[in-house]
């Protein structure tokens, strides 16, 4: 993106436009991932019985940061 827009080619550039419209996709996927991963890392020690569910809470994500984060996604 750097060289075509120094070369002057990147507006009108159809290949780049499509690019950019969809960069936002990767973050999401990033951060969409890694809360899976946590989330369901943390699952499978509760249902067996070797960690109570009031011990897997989490103590540094406050309750409305997970109710806002569960809305924003859907």
């Amino acid at each position: 993106m750097w060289w075509l827009n120094r070369q002057g080619k990147l507006e009108g550039n159809k290949a780049s436009s499509m690019c950019l419209l969809w960069f936002w996709l990767i973050p999401e996927l990033g951060i969409q991932t890694g809360w899976a991963a946590a989330e369901i890392g943390r699952q499978p020690w509760i249902v067996q019985g070797l960690l109570r569910t009031k011990d897997a809470v989490s103590v540094v994500v406050p309750a409305y940061q997970i109710a806002l984060t569960i809305l924003r996604s859907s």
